[in-house]
């Protein structure tokens, strides 16, 4: 169960995310960039999330993961 304020929030969140991976995961193959998104932008998430967790930007990695499984 997600620990966030509202289940309700969780499913938002997840719901936009996926509408958004529909929308544009088909222009990468539009404009080949694929490989590019694959290889070079995604691998660099894990840092940008580490780096904003160092400066304490607010998010709470847990309750993340918490909800991810739910």
């Amino acid at each position: 169960m997600c620990r966030w304020k509202s289940d309700r929030i969780c499913g938002e969140d997840a719901d936009i995310t996926f509408q958004l991976y529909e929308k544009f995961s088909p222009l990468l193959d539009e404009v080949e960039a694929r490989k590019l998104f694959n290889e070079v932008e995604m691998p660099l998430i894990p840092g940008c999330l580490a780096l904003w967790k160092w400066r304490e930007l607010g998010f709470d990695v847990d309750a993340l993961k918490q909800c991810q499984e739910s």
